[in-house]
C-alpha cells in the first residue's frame, strides 16, 4: 500500500442515509396484539387496541378463565407502552 494514492468516491456521498422511523400508533397496536394473542395463553373471543398517550387502551371480552390482570402486564412489556387502560369484560364460555 506504500505509495499508493486514496481516492474518494463522491458518489457513495450521495447514498441514502438510513433514519429510525418514528413509531406509529397502528405499530405499537399491532405488537401488543401480536403478544397478547400469539404468545401467551389468554383466550380473547374480542379484542380491540387503541393506542392512548404514554400506552394503549384494551378493550374486548376475555374467556372466564383468563386474567384481565395478565393482560395489562403483559402489554406492558410491549415497548413505548407506559400505561394501560383495562376495558376488558371477563365472559363465561
Amino acid at each position: 500500500m506504500h505509495g499508493q494514492k486514496l481516492i474518494s468516491n463522491p458518489t457513495l456521498n450521495l447514498l441514502p442515509q438510513r433514519s429510525i422511523q418514528p413509531e406509529t400508533p397502528h405499530s405499537m397496536e399491532r405488537r401488543v396484539h401480536h403478544e397478547l394473542l400469539l404468545k401467551n395463553p389468554l383466550k380473547f373471543s374480542s379484542v380491540i387496541i387503541h393506542r392512548i398517550r404514554n400506552g394503549v387502551c384494551l378493550e374486548g371480552y376475555l374467556c372466564s378463565d383468563s386474567d384481565s390482570t395478565d393482560a395489562c402486564h403483559i402489554a406492558r412489556k410491549v415497548r413505548g407502552v407506559n400505561k394501560v387502560l383495562n376495558h376488558l369484560l371477563v365472559k363465561d364460555h
